[in-house]
């Protein structure tokens, strides 16, 4: 557990839950019995205190931070706008024995949605259960003023006797555990797809590439394949020719042949039976 005072450091940094509720309601009070299991009188403590509890959800630890003020006319300054913004939750108390802080609750939960322009998780506390004798507000009309706003939880309890203070705090913590998990696996997320994202880009330019080269070695298989035809084809003309001027040489010579007159006295000597070299 640490403490941390009202500062810049307060107003600059992000905190989980914020508790609001008008002036001398027991506030202080509340936190502190959370915190510290001790009851210390509102009176006692002069600033604000931004709290951290340690909570446990299953065999796992949290830091909660906690920071309760009063809806006075500081309310409005920038300051607590400021401190209003950070917070995750809220937590909108109010005194059983005053009837006027439970009147001022509702301005102050429209007040408050419009600064932040959202619908942050909250809920509503009955402050100072203990003087039943005092009673100005029924438990019914706190339980129907959180039910028609939409909180999270509606819980009476009592600081001095610690009676009701974990049960006030444990429902809007675990609002502010499920926001936090939503965020987390948000951003798990997003870098799972911008990994895959990645990898499918990836896997896109690797099919480009190699199919722009398997269209480059069909492009050139192509090419040489109708240069080995011209050649196949140049070569079989050469052989017609070659083969058609040996035929037409051939019948050159048998035409001389066929042609050919002999001598007179080769004549007689072919009829004698010689051979005759033409």
């Amino acid at each position: 557990m640490s403490a941390v005072k009202d500062s810049l450091d307060v107003l600059n940094q992000k905190y989980d839950i914020f508790i609001v509720g008008e002036g001398n309601v027991g506030i202080s009070s509340f936190l502190y019995s959370y915190i510290y299991k001790e009851y210390v009188e509102d009176s006692e403590l002069e600033v604000e205190e931004l709290l951290t509890k340690t909570v446990w959800r299953g065999s796992r630890s949290y830091d909660i931070s906690i920071l309760g003020g009063s809806a006075t006319q500081e309310y409005y300054l920038s300051s607590r706008k400021q401190q209003i913004k950070n917070t995750t939750a809220l937590v909108f108390a109010y005194s059983i024995s005053d009837r006027n802080s439970f009147a001022e609750l509702e301005y102050l939960y429209e007040r408050t949605m419009v600064l932040r322009g959202d619908s942050p998780p909250f809920s509503i506390v009955g402050l100072r259960a203990d003087i039943e004798a005092e009673r100005q507000v029924a438990y019914e009309e706190g339980y129907s003023l959180c039910e028609r706003l939409g909180g999270v939880h509606f819980q009476e309890c009592s600081a001095k006797d610690d009676i009701g203070v974990n049960e006030a705090f444990d429902p809007i913590i675990d609002a502010v555990l499920s926001l936090k998990f939503d965020k987390s696996n948000k951003k798990k997320n997003s870098i799972t797809n911008k990994l895959g994202n990645t990898s499918k880009i990836k896997s896109v330019a690797t099919t480009n590439a190699i199919s722009k080269a398997a269209s480059k070695l069909n492009k050139t298989n192509d090419h040489e394949s109708l240069d080995d035809k011209k050649n196949q084809d140049n070569e079989s003309r050469q052989v017609n020719q070659a083969l058609s001027t040996s035929t037409s040489a051939s019948l050159a010579r048998g035409n001389r042949r066929n042609n050919y007159i002999l001598p007179e006295h080769k004549k007689d000597l072919k009829k004698q039976g010689c051979c005759i070299i033409m």
